[in-house]
């Protein structure tokens, strides 16, 4: 699959895509609550997302990627765009580009999800968002060239950051049914309401759009084309809060024994304070812990690091200085416990596996770090083999090296 590297003029956090409004405002004011349309410089997504990259990802076989069609609320059956085909280890289903383009020609929308799996790019920005929000961030790319809508009006039990990347879209979104949904009931799937919108408007190029979880919401191009993405925030809620705690229960012994018989009326009582205390407990420390909480986990890409993880000998292997390093994966964000697990199998001492922590702790707020920057803050042991270490476990990535 392609990736993209994030371009050093994209915006890279959740307050670098929010400017001019900051990001506190944004939390206290709009977040949960309201739509937030933030006008921007033009253009000033397009290096998250290219056309270039469209296309060659569209190239690949389609068993791999969630590409979908849609049409006036209608999902297109994958047969009525693409083929099979055959290779010399077997057949696999690819892009009819005939049939594509003759369904968007008529107005139909191009959608991938979890866009966020084939882009570097793309999946470090929803990581750094996800670390802000504690909660797993995906990406979806929509693309449409008529003014058809693909979608009926609809809402999703999600944040959405609505990122135009390229022409403008006509969007519409009213007020919530149910207030702070956390799933989308089959019954609450059409929208009846004769309301006028809350907000109305034409987003364009570099434009963001915030839309709360739960407020229903349609859209439409109005160009010759129309490109943008959509970055879904799964946000901790006190359910799933809640969901976690009891989770953690499970390894209290206490926790597990059985209730008291009601004849015991007194050893009852104690037992109900006691893991009364006990649920309080796990749930605060749940709510303290900066982890992901959401039921769903992110996909976490594999970055072997090569060729440098795969040598035998590393204690004379030497980065140049130039060499940059980045990448958490996304199953150790802000889980501690997790990722000492994974460095306790490193086989170092116990300076380097001090030095792996921090390393790693760097790594979860910073995108890129440069070598030269290690060598100055860790010079009483053999670096280099400690970062190669790190890369041969997934743990860490070279991305770049002279």
């Amino acid at each position: 699959m392609p990736h993209t590297e994030l371009s050093n003029t994209a915006p890279s956090s959740l307050r670098e895509l929010l400017e001019p409004i900051l990001l506190e405002e944004f939390l206290k004011q709009y977040f949960g609550e309201y739509p937030l349309h933030i006008p921007g410089r033009s253009r000033r997504f397009e290096q998250l997302l290219t056309w270039d990259f469209i296309n060659n990802l569209l190239a690949f076989p389609l068993e791999g990627l969630d590409v979908y069609l849609t049409y006036q609320g209608r999902r297109l059956d994958r047969e009525e765009y693409s083929r099979r085909a055959k290779g010399l280890f077997g057949t696999f289903t690819q892009i009819d580009v005939a049939r594509l383009t003759s369904n968007l020609r008529s107005g139909a929308l191009l959608s991938v999800r979890n866009i966020e799996a084939y882009s570097l790019g793309v999946s470090q920005l929803c990581e750094t968002i996800q670390r802000e929000f504690g909660g797993y961030v995906h990406a979806a790319m929509f693309a449409g060239w008529h003014r058809t809508q693909g979608f009926n009006t609809h809402w999703d039990a999600y944040d959405s950051l609505v990122l135009q990347i390229a022409g403008t879209k006509h969007w519409r979104i009213f007020e919530t049914s149910m207030k702070y949904p956390v799933d989308v009931p089959k019954e609450e799937t059409q929208f009846t309401s004769s309301a006028k919108p809350r907000w109305e408007g034409e987003i364009s190029s570099g434009d963001l759009l915030y839309i709360p979880r739960g407020w229903w919401h349609d859209a439409r191009p109005t160009d010759a084309q129309s490109l943008h993405l959509t970055l879904g925030c799964e946000v901790p809620t006190g359910v799933s809060v809640a969901n976690h705690a009891f989770t953690r229960l499970r390894d209290k012994e206490e926790a597990r024994k059985a209730v008291p018989s009601r004849t015991l009326a007194e050893e009852r009582k104690v037992y109900v304070d006691a893991i009364s205390e006990l649920i309080g407990d796990s749930f605060r420390s749940s709510a303290a812990a900066p982890t992901t909480l959401q039921s769903g986990s992110g996909p976490v890409h594999a970055r072997p690091s090569l060729p440098w993880a795969a040598l035998l000998e590393v204690e004379d292997a030497v980065l140049p200085p130039s060499t940059m390093l980045t990448w958490l994966p996304q199953q150790f964000v802000g889980d501690a416990s997790a990722a000492d697990v994974a460095l306790q199998g490193l086989e170092c001492n116990q300076t380097e596996l001090c030095a792996a922590r921090n390393i790693v702790t760097m790594l979860s707020d910073r995108r890129h770090i440069a070598m030269a920057c290690l060598r100055a803050q860790f010079s009483h042991f053999n670096l280099d083999r400690l970062i190669m270490k790190l890369a041969a476990q997934g743990l860490i990535a070279i991305i770049d090296s002279d």
